[in-house]
């Protein structure tokens, strides 16, 4: 049986609800999101006339925008499945109403978006994080932009539609579910450890890096079938622009990552727009000499091929195009602090003398 939102009792009528609303001090936005579903079960759209959704009535006159107020809604309509959910894990949830009001509407939205995409293990630290306020919301916007691929465009975004938790349903066995969650963990640990496992393999430290994705990052999957020849049956998914200690310029690292084996004809294949090429699957496989293979598990990082080092640290005759636009969206530092982790993670990892060739200097 489902929870409900707020202590059992009488429905508040559309005049108290409209009183609550409006009144000195503005309510926070749970009680906002709540009282905008018990009008709309007390018919309230129906009294207003006019062209501008109902719902500019209400949240207009508290300074809250529109696209707000539908959100504050749909968090309300979807919360007791989502404390349902939480419950079953372990996981103590209050009311929608007695929520923490810093805990952002967004930061519940992606959090039931990853309870639908994914499983257990990958939703429940999430979970954990957003109701004591440990995390950040550009930390779950990262870690959702790598899932969400699994929901394969379905959003139920439709302010008429049931709402997101009945509308969209993921499953499980669809081999393309399956395929999207092991690119999502895939791109998970390649954005989290690439650049400590650059220094393994090359010695060298890496100042700054970039991790983009087609899914998450626009235009990029037009430029790449532009100004790429792509590996014969092959797809770019990822790549990593990375700046090394003492060299001049940015280069570019592309992943192709591959759930199951995807067949190559080509003897030496390089993808033309980028300087060194990963094969990223999670058992080895047979692949061209050129391209370096990432042995990828639940787990973490299993020994692999390295690409030719001098691949790895040097400019090739590449198509700039795709390289120069992503510098554009900028490079972030990697700090000291986070790379010391980094290391730490990766020396937990059974990854043997092919792909660790020396430190950092």
């Amino acid at each position: 049986m489902t929870a409900p939102n707020r202590p059992i009792g009488p429905r508040p009528t559309i005049p108290e609800l409209l009183s609550l609303l409006h009144g000195s001090p503005t309510p926070p936005w749970t009680v906002v999101g709540q009282a905008l579903v018990d009008l709309e079960a007390a018919g309230y759209p129906t009294t207003c006339g006019g062209t501008h959704p109902w719902i500019d009535s209400v949240v207009e006159p508290l300074g809250i925008k529109r696209a707000s107020g539908w959100r504050y809604r749909a968090m309300a309509r979807d919360w007791p499945w989502l404390r349902d959910r939480l419950t079953e894990a372990g996981i103590e949830a209050p009311m929608f109403t007695e929520l923490d009001p810093a805990t952002g509407a967004e930061q519940l939205e992606i959090l039931i978006r990853l309870v639908k995409a994914t499983t257990p293990e990958v939703w429940a630290p999430q979970a954990r994080a957003v109701l004591g306020r440990t995390t950040t919301l550009r930390e779950l916007r990262r870690i959702w932009s790598h899932y969400r691929p699994v929901l394969q465009g379905k959003t139920a975004r439709s302010r008429s539609s049931s709402g997101f938790v009945q509308r969209v349903y993921v499953d499980p066995c669809d081999p393309r579910t399956a395929a999207a969650h092991y690119a999502a963990h895939a791109c998970g640990l390649l954005e989290s450890l690439y650049s400590a496992l650059l220094e393994r393999i090359t010695g060298q430290r890496v100042v700054r890096m970039g991790f983009f994705i087609p899914e998450r990052d626009h235009h990029f999957p037009g430029l790449v079938t532009e100004c790429s020849e792509a590996v014969p049956g092959w797809t770019l998914n990822a790549v990593a622009v990375v700046h090394l200690h003492n060299h001049p310029a940015a280069l570019a690292h592309g992943f192709v990552i591959a759930p199951q084996p995807q067949p190559c004809d080509s003897r030496n294949v390089r993808a033309s727009v980028v300087d060194a090429l990963w094969y990223v699957s999670p058992q080895p496989h047979r692949i061209p000499s050129d391209v370096g293979l990432l042995v990828c598990d639940s787990e973490g990082f299993l020994p692999g091929s390295a690409v030719r080092h001098e691949q790895l640290i040097k400019p090739s005759t590449r198509d700039d195009r795709l390289l120069r636009w992503l510098l554009t969206k900028g490079l972030r530092p990697c700090y000291a602090a986070e790379m010391q982790q980094a290391h730490q993670r990766l020396r937990g990892m059974p990854i043997d003398s092919t792909l660790e060739q020396g430190d950092p200097e």
